[in-house]
């Protein structure tokens, strides 16, 4: 069965940061199996969309060029297009189903009535809106609101691991009505590791949103300089609304396209997630666990790591744990190369794109049919 089958972010796109990654991804390893795949997104990104992928794209709001997380009064505006624009296409386009990556999209897809509709988690607002905003409880209570009302509304949930999966089933989704699927990644993208005797690095990448939890990482890597003053951290990012503390060991290193973050990720460098939020999944990971990195992570977003068999993982929010396992990875070239090796092995074995698209179509087929 083949499908004309419409993806909904609401988001600016291209942008090599994890949502967008994601999303891009999975519409990618669809329209391999011979779906035509169409996405609608904000009308704007960072730099050129390379995927080939047919764009609709809502009419830009002047002053709207924002690409970091977050709610914002323009965000209202232009998810208000979204709903608009996504009536449209999705009759002038004959779609037989909709995806909707993330909560705003699938509140304006809700809104907009279409059907059949499948809602691609990314996250849990329990854990991730109180982020963004002052009182934590407050936030926690609306987030847990928003995780009990709108997902189950939809026809089927997709997520990308077991824990954001048994999350929805407690706050109501049917357990017939969920499917776990992993985020498809491309081995080829990245070439055979490689690990020197020199010097290594420490390496962040992505966003710097609150959720991120770089004080941490700061913190242990005070720790770190004071033992080895060379060591750097390279923080390789699309954003340039910067407000980092000024550390003599961090050097900001700016990308605008994913080839600029794979050639950070081809150094022999340390992979750091200080991350602690735990129902995201951070697409970072996969691609530093592809191109044969070590990871330092805290347990809380570990997903899929294993201490000191494919990475070393540390408790939540301790720093001086995260910095002696830094330390051990710069002192020891062959525990960096089995990690890594490690790591690299277990993505290709279990995150090919034939396996996420095939978990994928049998959803779709499922979907439609019912209706």
């Amino acid at each position: 069965m083949n499908l004309r089958i419409l993806i909904i972010g609401a988001c600016p796109y291209p942008v090599p940061q994890g949502s967008q990654v994601f999303m891009r991804d999975h519409a990618l390893a669809l329209k391999e199996l011979g779906h035509e795949v169409q996405l609608l997104v904000y009308g704007y990104g960072v730099g050129e969309d390379e995927s080939g992928l047919v764009l609709h794209r809502v009419p830009s709001i002047p002053g709207a060029k924002r690409v970091k997380a977050g709610p914002t009064c323009l965000k209202l505006f232009m998810d208000l297009g979204l709903l608009f624009k996504l009536r449209q296409v999705f009759y002038k386009e004959r779609i037989d189903v909709a995806i909707a990556h993330n909560y705003e999209a699938l509140l304006a897809a809700l809104l907009a009535g279409v059907r059949p509709l499948i809602y691609h988690a990314h996250n849990a607002m329990l854990d991730e809106l109180p982020y963004y905003f002052h009182g934590w409880g407050l936030f926690q209570k609306m987030g847990q609101w928003l995780d009990q009302s709108l997902p189950r509304r939809a026809d089927h949930c997709i997520v990308p691991h077991t824990r954001l999966a048994e999350y929805l089933l407690s706050q109501g989704v049917h357990e017939d009505r969920i499917t776990l699927v992993p985020q498809p990644v491309l081995g080829c993208a990245f070439v055979a590791p490689r690990y020197d005797v020199s010097q290594t690095d420490v390496l962040y990448t992505g966003n710097l949103d609150r959720y991120q939890n770089l004080g941490l990482l700061y913190e242990a890597m005070d720790k770190v300089h004071a033992s080895i003053p060379g060591i750097r951290l390279l923080i390789a990012t699309h954003q340039t609304d910067l407000h980092l503390p000024q550390k003599p060991y961090v050097e900001v290193k700016h990308v605008d396209h994913f080839a600029d973050m794979r050639r950070f990720l081809e150094m022999d460098v340390i992979f750091a997630l200080p991350r602690v939020s735990w129902s995201g999944y951070p697409v970072k990971l996969l691609n530093a666990m592809t191109a044969g990195r070590p990871v330092v992570a805290c347990s809380g977003a570990s997903h899929e790591l294993t201490n000191d068999l494919n990475a070393l993982v540390v408790p939540d929010n301790d720093a001086s744990a995260f910095a002696e396992a830094i330390l051990r990875l710069v002192n020891d070239i062959e525990l960096r190369k089995r990690l890594g090796l490690a790591a690299r092995d277990w993505v290709l074995h279990h995150h090919a794109p034939a396996q996420a698209a095939a978990a994928m179509q049998a959803v779709l087929e499922r979907v439609v049919s019912s209706r």
